[in-house]
């Protein structure tokens, strides 16, 4: 029998959820707010910030970024969501669900690959273009896993 001998884990890793439902309430029409709180999941080579909705990069590299949400609107409206870096709207990675009917719940999501520098800190954000409406995320995960240098 050959002994196995386990290396260290290479994989960078970060994954936050959010399961149930979280309220936030959209009182300015086309105004992104940050989603949060989230579930901090595994983290290897990330910093989680569960209470602030955030993932740190520790590491300079090239990433794979995914964000999928489960959600409903009190209002009829567009919602749009969007990756933030740096507490800056990526426009490399972003989302939109029509909502045709108050309280229908539906998917979206969206991934990407970017470059990231160590020390980014990424979050995700939504808006509605209709005025006083509550977005329920019933499902969310936001994740990042390292591709390399």
């Amino acid at each position: 029998m050959t002994e196995y001998t386990r290396g260290t884990p290479s994989l960078v890793t970060g994954s936050m959820y959010i399961s149930g439902t979280e309220t936030i309430s959209l009182t300015t029409a086309n105004t992104p707010l940050v989603v949060k709180p989230f579930v901090e999941g595994v983290s290897r080579g990330t910093t989680l910030d569960g209470t602030n909705g955030t993932i740190t990069i520790l590491t300079t590299g090239l990433y794979k970024i995914s964000i999928t949400v489960s959600l409903n609107a009190s209002k009829i409206a567009t919602l749009h969501g969007h990756l933030l870096i740096d507490s800056t709207h990526s426009v490399e990675i972003e989302f939109e669900r029509g909502v045709s009917a108050s309280g229908a719940i539906g998917n979206a999501g969206a991934d990407g690959i970017l470059s990231l520098t160590a020390g980014s800190v990424l979050g995700t954000c939504i808006e509605s273009t209709a005025t006083n409406t509550d977005v329920n995320f019933v499902h969310a995960q936001f994740s990042v896993i390292g591709l390399g240098p």
